[in-house]
């Protein structure tokens, strides 16, 4: 347990609010769940931000808070496990902690800040308890109860090679997994409702992905230029295929849309340049402008009088009978 003289701290009714790091850098840091008897029960805004020299960081079990930037440029810092009992975790929290390659999370867990893991860039391995959410999204009002996770929570961690969210989570925020380059592998629970805008953009060694049942919204640009994907399962819940949703998927070769689907958005696939047809239900009425722009080699399949006749006539492109 580290000392009381290593941190300048706040006693209020809740517990102890560690304020500030103010000792030596360790190897290790083990952050005391309790002072001369008292709880911990939070590490505040920034106390570590900028130490340089602690490579990892262990977050003793029954403190529940760890605040807004918190560890934030702490350059030297590879591995963080965090206890038992935490409840949030702070926006900016990890940001750019760029040695950073681990991170084990617990199930107590409920709130992962507005990138709270944005720019590290060497995680590659992120545990994470069943019940982790994210900060607020811009934008979107979430159900009662929702489990989010945040906007932009990984984005940029260019080393990240697969991840499964874990059920619960309602929501996918606002660019969750951006420029995550070499991220191939996702697994989405059948929990999730909506798919933010930008939440895989540019993830672009993803092959496939399974959209379970349940999702209503893929947002605008939610899987842009994802140019090795080959494949997509849209399930029959999804309402709104958001703008430019799959553009520059150059791998993706066919997809159907599900009878559930109301609104395909503009260049919702364009410039995906294998695409060599689509099954389009009746129940789109509405295709934006330019949805399959430089799709030269596209076939529409439909049916007589659908919206989607309507539009591959206006434009030019091959059609069949569904």
């Amino acid at each position: 347990m580290e000392n009381v003289s290593d941190y300048e701290i706040e006693k209020t009714a809740d517990g102890i609010i560690l304020k500030k790091f103010i000792g030596f850098d360790e190897p290790e840091i083990v952050i005391p769940n309790s002072i001369d008897g008292s709880p911990v029960y939070m590490i505040g805004d920034a106390a570590f931000e900028h130490c340089v020299n602690i490579p990892r960081v262990v977050v003793s079990e029954g403190i529940k808070h760890i605040g807004n930037r918190v560890f934030k440029d702490c350059s030297a810092l590879e591995s963080v496990k965090i206890l038992n009992g935490v409840q949030t975790i702070g926006e900016l929290a990890f940001y750019a902690c760029k040695a950073l390659k681990s991170v084990s999370i617990p199930a107590s867990v409920r709130n992962i800040g507005n990138k709270a893991f944005s720019e590290c860039i060497t995680l590659k391995n992120v545990t994470i308890g069943s019940r982790t959410i994210g900060g607020l999204l811009a934008g979107i009002k979430p159900p009662s109860g929702a489990q989010i996770i945040g906007d932009s929570a990984f984005a940029g961690c260019e080393a990240m090679t697969s991840v499964t969210i874990p059920s619960g989570v309602q929501i996918i925020g606002e660019y969750a997994f951006s420029g995550c380059e070499v991220l191939t592998n996702v697994t989405i629970p059948d929990s999730v409702k909506i798919i933010g805008d930008y939440a895989f953009y540019r993830c672009k060694a993803m092959t496939s992905v399974t959209i379970p049942s349940g999702v209503q919204t893929i947002g605008d640009y939610a899987f842009y230029m994802c140019k090795d994907m080959e494949s997509v399962t849209i399930p029959d819940s999804v309402q709104i295929i958001g703008n430019s949703t799959f553009s520059r998927c150059k791998k993706l070769t066919g997809i159907v849309i599900p009878g559930s689907v109301k609104n395909i958005g503009g260049s919702a696939f364009s410039r995906c340049e294998s695409l060599t047809g689509i099954i389009i239900p009746d129940s789109v009425k509405i295709i934006g402008d330019s949805a399959f722009a430089g799709c030269e080699e596209l076939t529409i399949h439909c049916n007589p009088g659908s919206c989607a006749l309507q539009y591959a006539r206006r434009h030019n492109i091959k059609c069949a009978k569904a």
